[in-house]
């Protein structure tokens, strides 16, 4: 996969601030070999250490100031946020799986973080809360 301008501009701004390419891979969700191709091409060279109080957006590069609170901010904007997980939603920690059994057709499914569920489609809902067959009572 090609790397796009934004994520150009984002590998050279993290790496003049320092970053190796392990780190800009990682921020940014690309291949390290991309990262490290594109700036052996680029001729880009960090020119300083890193200062471990930043952080960088996981979609633009730009850097992020360590929170009073103590957490560690991952984007810069929510925009920034809701685009890096549209483009990658494989990368997210998904465990809230759970199985259940169709209180209508007795099938076996199961839902993403939602523990009550009873039906496994909303026809199989409206067939138990109505008591249809086929759409005729």
């Amino acid at each position: 996969m090609a790397l796009d301008e934004r994520e150009k501009l984002a590998i050279r701004r993290m790496r003049t601030d320092g970053l190796g390419y392990k780190a800009i891979a990682n921020r940014l969700a690309v291949g390290r070999d991309q990262v490290r191709a594109y700036l052996l091409r680029t001729d880009t060279q960090p020119q300083g250490t890193v200062d471990e109080q930043w952080r960088w957006c996981r979609w633009c590069g730009e850097r992020l100031p360590a929170r009073a609170d103590g957490k560690k901010p991952r984007f810069c904007c929510t925009e920034h946020r809701r685009a890096f997980w549209k483009h990658h939603p494989d990368e997210g920690n998904r465990k809230a799986f759970y199985a259940f059994t169709c209180a209508h057709c007795d099938t076996g499914f199961s839902a993403y973080g939602n523990k009550s569920r009873k039906y496994c489609s909303h026809a199989c809902y409206i067939r138990h809360r109505f008591a249809t067959k086929g759409g005729k009572r």
